[in-house]
């Protein structure tokens, strides 16, 4: 009995995660079945996600942030429908060693940066809240939001390109490590 005990305990460590206290990133995070996964991590104990129609390009498709748990969406921005791209913008700030993609959606005075980037000895990847122009927040994920050439399907959307880069203010970077060993 012991030994079944201990057998079965250590498939199911096996099994189990990686990461102290942090689940396996989301598959489909909050998209549907029939959309894109285009970025999608744990914030604490919600998901953010980047979905897309699964075709994107520049004359079709749509593009939105979600944000919350599966079947309890807090945000879902934009609409998604013709009018979207008025709303969405995109760019990539490079930095010596590395660079970072973002997609800007804005609401009613309101701004959601998601935004993955790497360089050398650093990766950060979640989303910053803009108010009003001015940075509030930064959710950064506790664990990877992407695949290889996720941001594909976001170059193929060619969004309008912003004229100021976006960059994570220096108090808000965070290291990815210590949310992962964080017990929140």
């Amino acid at each position: 009995m012991l030994r079944t005990l201990s057998v079965t305990a250590l498939v199911l460590f096996a099994l189990a995660p990686s990461g102290a206290g942090v689940a396996a990133a989301p598959k489909r995070g909050l998209c549907r079945a029939d959309e894109q996964v285009i970025f999608s991590c744990h914030i604490r104990t919600k998901v953010a996600s980047l979905c897309g129609s699964k075709t994107l390009n520049d004359t079709e498709g749509y593009l939105y942030y979600a944000f919350g748990k599966p079947g309890a969406i807090e945000v879902s921005l934009p609409a998604r429908d013709g009018a979207w791209r008025q709303s969405v913008t995109g760019g990539v700030t490079g930095y010596s060693g590395g660079g970072l993609d973002y997609v800007r959606i804005r609401n009613n005075g309101y701004a959601y940066v998601i935004y993955s980037g790497e360089g050398r000895g650093w990766s950060r990847e979640g989303v910053a809240v803009e108010k009003d122009g001015k940075f509030v927040a930064n959710l950064a994920c506790r664990d990877d939001a992407m695949g290889e050439d996720i941001w594909a399907p976001v170059y193929a959307a060619k969004l309008r390109q912003e004229e100021d880069q976006f960059d994570v203010p220096e108090w808000a970077q965070t290291d990815r490590q210590r949310w992962k060993e964080d017990a929140w």
